[in-house]
């Protein structure tokens, strides 16, 4: 297998379109929506036209008068009388609006924000636009655009309400009723009301606003405390205890905690409010059951009720999560029941293990990450794909979501499936990957085992040959070898010289034999079978080929190995192919493991992506 590199034509640069456009690129500088009317783009050019004009008709005639009293808020403040010696009456003057003014000056400046957000998507889609006139390439029609926004673009067409929505009724209301916060406005201010900075909030230290104020303040600290650590501890023992072994009727149990995710929470709220209740099912039983004599004030008790709410919150908090591509987000939320919360994490060809955070335990017990660098297994100079900046975050959002504190190595690449460690000081890896140019040219071997060792802990490095993947990951480990305890390893074996994996079986075989780990220990390597035949890519089975990566093609030879399996605390799930020597890998594998449960998989399609269980999947171990 062989990679095909690719390449985008230059995007164009403001200069190249202003200095070579034509006239009408020159003008959209400044009127938006010309460059696209002039390319047929009608339903594109018309909206970001009648944006501008909309925008900056209603900022002339009012939004830029409104700003200007925004110092001021009016000029009269106060009701008066005045004579007309003309018309010989009394007029009464009324204040102005200052509610108004300020009110009209915050959705100004929103507009004014709105209108230079429109400027940017303009600029953006105008250059775009250029580069597809001046390289003859074809540029989407109206109805193009349309069957995009509801096709790969749908997520577009779904967000612009609700993004104008919250633009509209939270965030300018929001910055309206801040703004009010620094004014004298009271019951005796309705109308004209002036700015007065801080001052009003020193009256809430002060006085009968001072005593109200900071039992206020403690008691939200100790709730938000209290019920961010109850919901997280509360969710992750739950988890465990459902999880757990001598659990009966999990579905049950999974079902019952995950029921306040089936109604809106509200709902929730309103029947906790009515079971804690003085005349509630709670205190009716309790009483009836001459338990107690009088009810139990959960919710007028200011200690009580203060302890419910701590309660209800951990009850309506429990969060479960699934984690997937934007790709595949309809297919996961299909696919899975609906007590699973699933969110979208953008990746470009997401392999968990190599761009995933590897988690440790520090010397106090505490879990940790390391987040290596990620270039896609190459970078520039032999990766597979390009770009992977999405997939080099993934590690950062994972240790985010977990609450994990993390190692960003800006300076060192590495993968999760390049490197095995036996939990005592020793590291396992192959020469080929981590000596590869396109991972760390600027180091030496010597530097790469001292960034090992800081960052995993270890004494030791174990050093093998070539891994047996060499096009796809320059030849990671997991393919290859692991360990199975400390002082023991598995390797792959074959005595089959037509195998693609014999030399590098061989050769790994032969330097394990020699080896000790970190603790002086002689190495005692199991064989593990490679398949009979080799498993290649069939004709039927399609795969998409993306611009810029690594084809697939019919006949190509599949990195197929059974050293691929995963180790959970309880069993390993080992890969199968519908090949005469699945039944032998199983049975090699439980002699590895005689106290683990041995579950065969078969994972020929994950084969085909260029990996197997190992490279989707990423342990996170349980701290001290």
């Amino acid at each position: 297998m062989f990679r095909k590199k690719t390449s985008l034509p230059p995007e164009a640069t403001y200069k190249e379109v202003w200095s070579k456009g034509d006239i009408f690129a020159k003008l959209s500088f400044f009127v938006m929506g010309l460059f696209q009317l002039k390319n047929k783009q009608w339903l594109k050019g018309l909206l970001l036209l009648a944006s501008e004009v909309i925008i900056i008709w209603w900022l002339l005639f009012s939004g830029f008068k409104a700003i200007s009293m925004l110092g001021t808020l009016g000029t009269v403040k106060t009701k008066k009388v005045v004579w007309d010696a003309s018309e010989g009456v009394y007029n009464t003057l009324l204040p102005d609006n200052s509610m108004l003014y300020l009110l009209f000056g915050v959705f100004a400046i929103v507009a004014i924000g709105l209108l230079i957000f429109l400027y940017i998507v303009h600029l953006r889609s105008l250059r775009h636009l250029y580069a597809l006139n001046r390289d003859n390439k074809h540029i989407p029609t109206t109805l193009e655009d349309l069957s995009s926004l509801l096709d790969d673009k749908l997520y577009i067409t779904l967000m612009v309400l609700p993004l104008l929505g919250i633009l509209a009724f939270t965030v300018a209301p929001l910055i309206f009723m801040i703004t009010l916060a620094f004014t004298n406005y009271d019951t005796q201010h309705l109308i004209g009301f002036s700015w007065t900075g801080l001052s009003a909030f020193a009256q809430v230290f002060q006085g009968d606003y001072g005593k109200a104020f900071f039992p206020l303040l403690i008691w939200t600290i100790i709730w938000a405390v209290a019920a961010t650590l109850t919901t997280f501890l509360g969710g992750v023992l739950l988890a465990l205890l459902i999880e757990s072994n001598g659990v009966k009727f999990k579905g049950f149990w999974r079902t019952i905690f995950v029921v306040v995710f089936a109604v809106p929470q509200f709902v929730s709220l309103l029947l906790m409010g009515m079971f804690l209740d003085d005349h509630g099912p709670i205190n009716s039983v309790l009483q009836n059951a001459h338990w107690i004599k009088g009810p139990i004030q959960f919710l007028s008790d200011p200690i009580l009720a203060k302890i419910s709410v701590i309660g209800v919150n951990m009850w309506i908090g429990i969060p479960v999560t699934m984690l997937v591509s934007q790709s595949q987000y309809q297919n996961a939320r299909y696919q899975l029941p609906a007590d699973v919360r699933v969110l979208e994490v953008s990746n470009n060809d997401s392999w968990v293990r190599d761009c995933g955070p590897s988690f440790v335990i520090n010397d106090k017990g505490e879990l940790r990450a390391n987040d290596w660098t990620f270039n896609a297994w190459g970078g520039l100079v032999d990766g597979l794909y390009f770009p992977w900046d999405q997939d080099d975050l993934v590690a950062q959002k994972v240790c985010e979501l977990e609450r994990v504190d993390s190692y960003r190595t800006d300076d060192f690449v590495l993968e999760g499936g390049s490197f095995h460690v036996d939990g005592q000081g020793t590291v396992l890896t192959t020469e080929m990957c981590l000596l590869s140019e396109g991972r760390n040219p600027h180091m030496s071997k010597e530097d790469i085992e001292n960034k090992l060792k800081e960052h995993l802990n270890a004494e030791k490095i174990l050093w093998l040959g070539d891994g047996i993947d060499p096009e796809e990951t320059n030849g990671h480990v997991d393919d290859v070898a692991c360990f199975v305890a400390p002082g023991e390893v598995a390797c792959i074996y074959t005595e089959d010289e037509k195998s693609p994996f014999y030399e590098a079986a061989q050769d790994a075989y032969k330097r394990l034999s020699q080896m000790t780990d970190a603790k002086g220990r002689q190495l005692k390597v199991h064989k593990l079978t490679c398949p009979a035949k080799n498993v290649t890519i069939k004709k039927q089975f399609r795969i998409d080929t993306v611009e810029g990566t690594m084809p697939r093609e019919d006949g190509d030879i599949c990195i197929a190995s059974y050293m691929n399996f995963l180790i959970t605390n309880k069993g390993v799930i080992v890969p199968q192919y519908g090949d005469e020597n699945d039944a032998l890998a199983l049975k090699q594998v439980q002699e590895m493991f005689p106290d683990r449960e041995i579950v065969g998989v078969n994972t020929v399609e994950v084969v085909y992506g260029g990996g197997n269980i190992h490279c989707i999947t990423q342990q996170q171990p349980k701290a001290k």
